[in-house]
């Protein structure tokens, strides 16, 4: 008897399966690594974000600002400005559980405003340089420099004098 034989025999689906579960189990270990990459790669996105964020703000205010002056640790920040309507603002940048805190005062001493900008950040240090080379044209700057877990990113403001503008290393 000569049957032709349709099908396949147990032998070759075990080895199929056996060599389709090795291929799908390296895929998705492929995929798992890829995800895991892409939550990280989010997260230091996201980091780098609010820190500039935060860089972007003190700059601002800097350039407002009528008097800048850090403690002796350059950990915490001070700035006196006064705004378009003419109210005077006292502001205080510290690095408070990993956010840097922005708190705005007004002249009397009501607290206007607090806000948190950045996250996940360790250490926030405000340096101002004094190069008063050119009595004439003195070069103030303001370092402020932020760290976090997955950044290190840093600025300089000018603080040159400008006319009407005072800006002084102590309160």
């Amino acid at each position: 008897m000569n049957k032709s034989r349709k099908g396949f025999t147990l032998v070759e689906l075990l080895v199929t399966v056996s060599i389709l579960v090795f291929v799908m189990a390296a895929a998705g270990g492929a995929l798992a690594i890829s995800m895991q990459n892409m939550a990280f790669i989010n997260e230091v996105t996201e980091d780098q974000a609010n820190a500039r964020q935060a860089l972007l703000t003190i700059a601002r205010d800097a350039r407002q600002a009528t008097h800048i002056y850090t403690d002796a640790s350059g950990q915490i920040l001070y700035m006196n400005l006064t705004d378009a309507a003419g109210d005077r603002r006292n502001i205080r940048y510290v690095l408070n559980q990993g956010r840097v805190e922005r708190g705005v005062t007004l002249e009397g001493g009501a607290v206007a405003a607090t806000e948190f900008i950045g996250a996940r950040l360790n250490r926030f240090r405000a340096e101002i340089s004094d190069q008063r080379s050119d009595p004439d044209h003195p070069k103030n700057e303001l370092l402020i420099t932020i760290e976090g877990v997955n950044i290190d990113l840093s600025t300089r403001v000018s603080l040159s004098r400008l006319p009407g503008t005072d800006k002084s290393l102590a309160p």
